[in-house]
């Protein structure tokens, strides 16, 4: 009976250990990894479930012997900045539909194409999207992934009547011809402004790369201008069957062997992209004469390398309002915040919140801010 104990208590121990491990790494390696290493930036996907792992050994510890709680409680204080931007420890704030003065509404939302192929199947989806956006009213709206044409007259999702519909004076819609969605749609990032778009400038660092573009546009907000970011970072491209191998893992067989080896491929190019890519964004976001916004679908999580480089110098509004998860991406994992709207330290949150609609695989970030005068404290 003893040795059963030792042993369960040994197993106990080392599990809590290699759960700390991979909790810290989690939070940690992903903003510093590159090369060989990596592959610790998968170790980012499950921190949530990491978390809990080592919050389940605290429980246990405190009931059988509490001296061994400290080895849980000393990697929550070690991971308490990078767990915050996992989970939210309180209640949603509630969001108002009606907007103080002198503030300006943002969205942000990845329309997964406005619903291009479900046009025929499905035709209520792109009304409900559209209205959904009407109904919160931003002042900006940026948007990625949307799928439109600008000129073709049999176009199924025509910008100009989009814009008209939404009754939005601005509209910039930036994409890259040679990665047409078809001979009449093209595929890429808008922003609809209820203000003035004084300065616009799209960048291409390499054509050849998908989702390589993104663009700024200059917003005049009473006395302020504001340069808005809106981007869409690379993906990691995975296909029907990639999905549901993830779902359904096995090893059985060279074919299943051959399909982990095809993902990981995928993930590696993946995160190799996206550092090139935020390296390019964060080069134009730092000459900015002007407070900067910055929207988009990042396709990575809270404390990897996107996420924490984008974010230096800037504000994560969910750090203020969100609550728990904040997940925003619908498909596979239900832990995935990948969509993010930032603000520079001179404008101030005043309400943001994520709108739970499942009319596409992504929800849309909602947030009502306003700039700062000199001098004026934070509330």
């Amino acid at each position: 009976m003893q040795a059963i104990r030792k042993t369960a208590k040994f197993f106990l121990i080392t599990s809590n250990v290699v759960a700390v491990i991979l909790l810290i790494l989690s939070c940690y390696g992903p903003s510093y990894t590159e090369g060989k290493y990596w592959i610790l930036n998968l170790l980012n996907i499950p921190s949530f479930y990491y978390m809990l792992i080592t919050l389940a050994f605290i429980g246990i510890w405190l009931f059988a012997k509490p001296a061994l709680s400290l080895i849980s409680i000393s990697a929550f204080l070690i991971c308490w900045t990078p767990l915050k931007h996992v989970f939210q420890w309180k209640l949603d704030d509630h969001f108002s539909m009606k907007k103080g003065p002198n503030e300006i509404r943002i969205m942000s939302w990845n329309i997964e194409h406005l619903r291009i192929r479900e046009h025929r199947t499905q035709p209520e989806l792109k009304q409900k999207m559209l209205k959904l956006i009407k109904e919160y009213n931003p002042d900006v709206a940026c948007i990625q992934e949307l799928v439109a044409g600008d000129s073709a007259k049999d176009a199924i999702n025509d910008v100009e009547k989009i814009r008209k519909q939404l009754g939005y004076p601005y509209l910039y819609y930036s994409y890259d011809k040679k990665k047409d969605y078809d001979r009449r749609h093209h595929f890429g990032n808008a922003i609809l402004s209820k203000l003035p778009l004084v300065n616009i400038k799209t960048f291409s660092p390499d054509p050849d790369n998908y989702n390589s573009n993104f663009f700024f546009a200059d917003v005049v907000h009473d006395d302020d201008t504001i340069r808005f970011f809106n981007i869409h970072l690379q993906s990691f491209k995975l296909n029907k069957s990639d999905r549901n191998y993830i779902d359904n893992p096995s090893l059985d067989d060279q074919e299943s062997i051959d399909e982990s080896k095809s993902i990981l491929k995928k993930f590696k190019k993946g995160y190799e992209w996206r550092r090139k890519q935020v390296v390019d964004i964060k080069a134009e976001m730092n000459k900015s004469p002007h407070p900067v916004i910055l929207c988009g679908d990042f396709n990575d999580q809270p404390n990897s390398y996107a996420y924490t480089h984008l974010l230096e110098g800037l504000d994560d509004p969910y750090l203020k309002h969100g609550s728990g998860l904040g997940n925003t991406f619908t498909g596979l994992l239900p832990i995935l915040r990948i969509d993010h709207i930032f603000t520079d330290k001179s404008i101030e949150s005043r309400q943001f919140i994520r709108v739970e609609k499942n009319y596409c695989d992504h929800y849309p970030l909602v947030g009502d801010f306003i700039p700062r005068k000199k001098n004026q404290p934070e509330r």
